[in-house]
């Protein structure tokens, strides 16, 4: 049988031969190596990406800078250096401190009896607990060598009253502390926080002393995960 192109008529035979010689330009074994080269590039080439990319974490990770978290000097913030007093300004012997998230400084004046709070940037505190003027005493209004002291989110501060052998607690803006474990009330209670009454759990006798109802000398406060 004769196929017609154009002005010439081709014998099939030799339509067999043109489609076996285009063949023969892209034999099988040809192709199945380049999808194969192809395949071993990409690879290569991610390899060598997660390699780069994971070195430079690394490198990246291990520089620590020191003199970005502390300087090599103090900068006082509260009180006058090397000038204990009873003024607005000045500390005497502050034995503990807390911080609210305003940056705000709670003091535990030690030697004033006291607590300052100091905001940031101030150069005078502000009397929130005991005597502005040093005195101590035993009175709801008064502290007598706070060493602890512990404020929680509401602004309620927590004080280790230490002479006075008493935790006091000293709502917000309040004028006077209520004594919620040792020396005067006979008993100890616990304060859960946000609430507005306490709950006694234990207390016999209102003096200093070491029975589980008492406390001598107490230093620090602090609160538990539940609040306590």
């Amino acid at each position: 049988m004769f196929q017609k192109e154009g002005n010439i008529i081709r014998h099939p035979k030799d339509l067999r031969q043109d489609n076996e010689d285009k063949k023969k330009i892209f034999p099988k074994g040809w192709i199945i190596s380049i999808v194969t080269l192809l395949i071993l590039i990409i690879l290569a080439v991610g390899i060598y990406l997660i390699i780069h990319f994971t070195s430079r974490i690394a490198s990246t990770t291990n520089i620590v800078n020191p003199s970005i978290r502390w300087n090599t000097t103090g900068i006082t913030v509260a009180g006058v250096g090397g000038s204990p007093g009873n003024n607005s300004s000045q500390l005497n012997t502050p034995a503990d401190v807390s911080v609210d998230f305003s940056n705000t400084l709670y003091i535990a004046d030690y030697g004033n009896n006291r607590i300052q709070k100091w905001l940031s940037g101030a150069s005078n505190g502000i009397t929130v607990a005991g005597q502005a003027s040093g005195i101590s005493g035993s009175n709801a209004t008064d502290l007598q060598h706070p060493a602890g002291i512990l404020v929680d989110l509401t602004g309620n501060i927590y004080i280790a009253d230490t002479n006075n052998h008493r935790i006091q607690f000293w709502a917000k803006g309040a004028l006077s502390g209520v004594t919620i474990a040792g020396t005067a009330v006979h008993n100890i209670v616990r304060w859960i926080l946000g609430d507005n009454s306490w709950t006694q759990v234990a207390g016999i006798s209102g003096i200093q002393g070491n029975s589980s109802s008492l406390l001598n000398l107490p230093m620090g406060v602090t609160f538990d995960p539940m609040g306590n």
